[in-house]
């Protein structure tokens, strides 16, 4: 996978966590400023309700997703800006420092951040879901407790508590002021309101989000892995001057962001072959007024490798494909038009120069042995497997065939040139496969 695919989705979280940084610097500025601009000082009483409708929207797209980890991840954060908050409402100018509670949760919230980037792609509702709302609803109960036990020990709920199960309750306070003392007390690093366990494993989170995201690629990683520095950086400070406030606003705004990205590649990019789909393909074809070539390119026999060797060998096919398409001479826009068919289109190009481009690909291909591994090649070990002899069956001789058309004379619509195309793509299938056919000037060559 290319450096910029894995470095540009991490550039915009980057630039909202600096910027929201500038902004805390300069927060004692926009208070004076406030003073003579009315517009300002409206925004800084609307300011404190951002988190919110932006954990809000990342909610609805979520669930439009169909993706738990999103979900719960806005729900969490909503809950725990609630709870940092008291009222629902911060006040910007408080310089409190952070309270037991506060730590508590930074130090829970990374770990449930792995959970949330684990079930990014689990769907709402189902068996997994009620383990997940009973975990939570267990450490909203151990921060109620801890809030009673830190702020009140001698409150009427905890009265009530004492009379009925006095042992269980002293157990209990036990605990949690072991639990204190781990997660609030001063960090070996020199931090003042985070202990040396909740920055190893908030580290040890961002670590691991990260590496999943260089393996996988998913752009809902980001939004993970920038909700999550956001979020901690906004829980550390408390309630200190404003930076809860605009950093948990530049978590819900992360999220909500690569969410509406995420929506995108869903709707734009194939799954299994990382290339634009039909959808986008008919988007381009719009924009195109000037010369170009359109090829169909169709991989022969596909459907008996899928029915001899089942549809993971036949997604590695595809993949295989499809990067041979973006190796392609003339760097051509290339789609999966759907099933085993490609879109190539050449802008700017003239047919005469497109077809060699087409033959150099077709042999290319055909040159290429596609190995299908066997099971007990699977099984063995990384030092076994070049051991392991690679029987001639094993080779599977891929071969595909082209139809192409271009825009002439007066037939410049680009859909029509897909549907010549098309029709090219069916007469070289007809005429014996691992052909190209092409539509010139009305002509079929």
């Amino acid at each position: 996978m290319s450096k910029k695919k894995l470095i540009y989705p991490l550039i915009l979280p980057a630039i909202l966590i600096l910027l929201s940084g500038l902004l805390v610097l300069r927060w004692s500025y926009l208070l004076q400023r406030a003073k003579d601009i009315n517009e300002i000082r409206a925004f800084l009483v609307l300011l404190p309700l951002l988190p919110y409708v932006f954990f809000s929207i990342a909610i609805i797209i979520g669930w439009n997703l169909n993706s738990m980890g999103v979900v719960l991840a806005s729900c969490v954060l909503i809950i725990l800006y609630f709870e940092i908050g008291k009222t629902g409402t911060v006040n910007l100018q408080s310089k409190e420092p952070i309270s037991a509670v506060s730590a508590a949760i930074a130090f829970l919230l990374p770990l449930n951040f792995i959970f949330f980037a684990t079930l990014r792609k689990q769907k709402l509702l189902n068996r997994n879901t009620i383990y997940f709302l009973i975990l939570i609803g267990l450490q909203i109960t151990y921060v109620v407790f801890l809030s009673h036990i830190a702020n009140n020990p001698h409150s009427g709920f905890m009265l009530y508590l004492n009379n009925i199960f006095p042992e269980l309750t002293k157990l209990t306070i036990n605990v949690l002021n072991r639990l204190i003392s781990f997660t609030y007390n001063t960090s070996l690093f020199g931090f003042k309101n985070i202990s040396s366990p909740t920055i190893v494993v908030f580290l040890f989170t961002a670590g691991f989000i990260l590496w999943s995201f260089i393996v996988s690629a998913d752009i809902l990683l980001v939004g993970f892995l920038g909700a999550l520095i956001a979020s901690f950086i906004g829980i550390s400070a408390g309630r200190s001057v404003p930076c809860m406030v605009i950093f948990f606003s530049t978590a819900g705004l992360i999220l909500t962001v690569t969410a509406i990205h995420a929506s995108f590649l869903m709707a734009y990019i194939d799954e299994i072959t990382g290339l634009p789909g039909r959808r986008k393909l008919n988007n381009v074809l719009e924009t195109f007024r000037k010369k170009y070539t359109i090829a169909m390119i169709d991989i022969d026999y596909f459907k008996k490798v899928n029915d001899t060797y089942g549809h993971e060998v036949g997604d590695q096919v595809l993949k295989m494909v499809a990067v041979k398409l973006g190796k392609m001479p003339g760097n051509p826009q290339t789609f999966r038009y759907g099933g085993e068919e490609f879109t190539a289109i050449f802008p700017g190009t003239s047919i005469e120069e497109v077809l060699p481009l087409l033959e150099v690909f077709k042999r290319d291909l055909s040159a290429t042995s596609f190995i299908i591994r066997s099971r007990e090649r699977i099984k063995r070990g990384e030092a076994d497997r070049g051991k392991v002899e690679i029987i001639e069956e094993n080779k599977l001789k891929l071969t595909v065939s082209i139809g192409v058309a271009s825009d002439y004379e007066d037939s410049r619509d680009p859909k029509k040139i897909l549907i010549a195309a098309d029709k090219m793509l069916l007469k070289a299938k007809a005429s014996g496969r691992n052909k190209v056919t092409a539509l010139v000037k009305g002509a079929v060559l």
